[in-house]
C-alpha cells in the first residue's frame, strides 16, 4: 500500500483499521495494537454520546499484530521440540496445544489488563506487547515438562500467574519492574512450577528491557 505524506501515528492507525477487515488467518489481519502515550486531562465526545480522555500517542513502540500468526509461531516451535523428542499429541486424551496458547493470549489480555497507571501496569503491559521475548518463553515455558524432573514429559504446562515487582536491581534514575511469568503441570500439582524473570525499565514512555530473562524452577 502506498503511503501519502502523513504521520506515523495517522498511518499506523489507518493501516490497522484496513487490517481488521481482513480475514483472521491473514498475515494481513491486524488483531492487536499497542498505543503508548500519555493519558491527558482533556476529553473529546464521540459519535455514540461517550466523553473518553484524550491520549497524546507517541510513534515510537506504536505497533499492530496478528494473533493468528503469532500463534502459528509458538505452535512451529512446539512442534520442532516434540518432533526432536519423537512425542505426539495427537489422539483423543491428548491437549490441544493451539487452544493452550491462544488461552495464554486471552489470559494476558483480559484477566490482567489495565490503564497503565502505575508502574506495575506499564510493565505488565510491556511484556503481554513484547511477543517476541514473551512468545519465545511461552513456547519454552509450555514445553517445561522436559526440563522439571517428573515421570512423564509429554504433558504441556499451561500458565500459572503473572507477578509484577519492584525489582531490586536497577540502573540510577530508573523505574526498574521484574514480571515473572510462572508455568506449573496442569496434570501433576505435586511438580514444580517452571518461572521466567523479565525486568523492565518503565521510567520513559517506551519501557525497554534490561539484561537476560532468567529461568528458574519453583515460584516467585
Amino acid at each position: 500500500m502506498s503511503y501519502p505524506p502523513v504521520s506515523t501515528v495517522y498511518r499506523t492507525f489507518r493501516d490497522a483499521i484496513v487490517g481488521q477487515v481482513e480475514d483472521r488467518q491473514s498475515p494481513a489481519h491486524v488483531s492487536r495494537v499497542s498505543v503508548p502515550g500519555v493519558l491527558t486531562d482533556r476529553t473529546v465526545r464521540l459519535f455514540s454520546g461517550q466523553v473518553v480522555p484524550v491520549v497524546e500517542v507517541r510513534s515510537r513502540g506504536l505497533y499492530t499484530w496478528n494473533e493468528h500468526v503469532f500463534v502459528e509461531a509458538v505452535l512451529t516451535a512446539l512442534k520442532k521440540d516434540l518432533e526432536r523428542r519423537n512425542v505426539t499429541l495427537e489422539g483423543e486424551n491428548q491437549p490441544d496445544p493451539e487452544k493452550t496458547i491462544r488461552a495464554f493470549l486471552d489470559k494476558i489480555y483480559w484477566q490482567f489488563r489495565n490503564l497503565g497507571q502505575s508502574s506495575a501496569d506499564r510493565a505488565l503491559n510491556f511484556a503481554g506487547t513484547n511477543a517476541f521475548d514473551v512468545g519465545r518463553e511461552m513456547a519454552e515455558g509450555m514445553l517445561a515438562a522436559n526440563q522439571v524432573p517428573g515421570a512423564d514429559d509429554r504433558h504441556l504446562y499451561s500458565l500459572d500467574t503473572i507477578t509484577v515487582s519492584k525489582s531490586p536491581f536497577c540502573r540510577p534514575g530508573s523505574d526498574c519492574q521484574d514480571v515473572v511469568i510462572t508455568f506449573f503441570d496442569p496434570e501433576n500439582d505435586r511438580r514444580a512450577n517452571l518461572s521466567f524473570l523479565f525486568t523492565y525499565d518503565v521510567s520513559d514512555e517506551l519501557p525497554v528491557s534490561l539484561a537476560p530473562v532468567h529461568k528458574f524452577i519453583g515460584g516467585f
